[in-house]
């Protein structure tokens, strides 16, 4: 079986100044939600259509409708034999059970095409579906009677071959100018066999044309993956956690924090209101109002206003306040003041920083890359540091004083 993303319209309704596929729920675009439930489903042979101006990095074939002419146009660029699992872009709530469950029926019943089908509460919008014969109406053909129909389509498709060659038959719509897949219903003949597969879970159906269905469906997947969380033991009510997001049990989360991306977060970590990217966090304290992305925490406390990006931070490690740590790497044991900057880019390029164990940076200093800073070293308040410095290093710029930590201090900060 070979799978299908539909992903060629323009959804201006929905954003203006983003193609739909590329909006994201929960920090994760519309394209990845469909192309990742393929994947689950083990369907590794994936067709994507989009329409020219979308850029995509997926690892699959992509094919170009040139002209935005509707889903019946769309599939006329599969000219292949075979069996083809049809997704819209835009239904990221229909889950891997449903499909799977989809795909056997289709094939115990030996159709020839099946659709996905729900009753829903309210179907304005949705086409609607009619039995004898098997056809999908549109909204706007509906007459007042038909409109009670809560039968709807789905949008999800299994078909074969046989189906596409009645593609050529579809008229176009004399409203929209467009070519309406729904519409091959009227000139599949009696052989081609046909079959409905019928779910009672409307929320799974949703689509999204508009940001108010936008916010309905975040809502949704928000509400189910905290839900499942909290099955796990985790301590979590109404953060914004996304799909890919991996906790342990035991991690407590604030109610204004979010999460996205491939982030990891284990063992006794609180993270308070903050937004955390792509991270890894290690039983650790983090926030109020911080900010990582692509970074590693270990047992360390990152807090008020701290953004942490690209860096590797280890053991007992504090910024506790109102610092930027950027493309570092920080040893055990390290003090970061309030208001410390790890000054990374020169407007060319980012380099990095490292600073060794139990180092101590105070408040108001800059950290200018590339730069490593050894063990055991002294920052005073206010520094700006230009140049690497060896272990038990005693630094204060407020001029150009520089000179080795003597072994009075060092016993001071044991």
């Amino acid at each position: 079986m070979q799978g299908i993303i539909l992903s060629a319209g323009y959804g201006v309704r929905l954003d203006k100044y983003k193609p739909k596929p590329l909006v994201e729920i929960l920090g994760k675009p519309l394209i990845d939600y469909a192309y990742d439930k393929l994947k689950a489903l083990k369907i590794n042979e994936i067709t994507i259509i989009k329409s020219p101006a979308l850029k995509l990095e997926h690892n699959c074939r992509q094919l170009i409708q040139a002209l935005p002419l509707g889903t019946g146009d769309a599939l006329k660029l599969i000219k292949e034999k075979g069996t083809f699992l049809v997704l819209p872009v835009d239904t990221p709530l229909v889950s891997k059970e449903t499909l799977s469950n989809l795909i056997k029926y289709h094939f115990k019943h030996k159709n020839d095409i099946t659709i996905l089908a729900s009753k829903v509460e309210n179907p304005y919008g949705y086409g609607r579906i009619f039995n004898y014969p098997l056809r999908i109406k549109e909204e706007k053909d509906l007459t007042n009677f038909q409109r009670k129909k809560k039968l709807v389509n789905a949008g999800i498709y299994i078909l074969n071959d046989r189906v596409l060659k009645y593609l050529d038959k579809i008229e176009k719509n004399k409203i929209t100018l467009e070519y309406y897949f729904t519409d091959i219903f009227k000139y599949l003949p009696s052989k081609i066999k046909k079959g409905i597969y019928q779910i009672n879970k409307e929320e799974e159906i949703l689509g999204i044309n508009t940001p108010l269905d936008l916010i309905k469906v975040t809502n949704l997947l928000s509400s189910k993956i905290n839900q499942d969380l909290r099955k796990n033991n985790v301590f979590v009510n109404k953060a914004q956690i996304g799909p890919d997001v991996k906790i342990t049990p035991g991690v407590k989360i604030s109610d204004n924090s979010i999460i996205l991306g491939n982030t990891i977060i284990e063992g006794n970590t609180y993270i308070i209101d903050s937004l955390i990217e792509d991270s890894k966090i290690i039983s650790s304290i983090i926030g109020p109002y911080a900010h990582l992305k692509h970074s590693i925490i270990e047992e360390s406390t990152i807090g008020n206003f701290v953004e942490v990006k690209n860096s590797e931070i280890k053991k007992q490690v504090k910024a506790k306040h109102l610092s930027y740590i950027g493309n570092a790497s920080i040893e055990d044991g390290v003090n970061i003041g309030a208001g410390v900057i790890f000054s990374n880019f020169d407007g060319k390029i980012k380099s990095r920083s490292k600073v060794g164990s139990y180092s101590f940076i105070g408040s108001n200093s800059t950290i200018i890359a590339p730069i490593t800073i050894g063990s055991n070293c002294y920052i005073g308040a206010g520094s700006e540091v230009t140049s690497s410095l060896n272990d038990n290093t005693f630094y204060l710029r407020r001029g150009n004083e520089k000179r080795a930590l003597n072994k009075k201090l060092i016993e001071k900060k044991e």
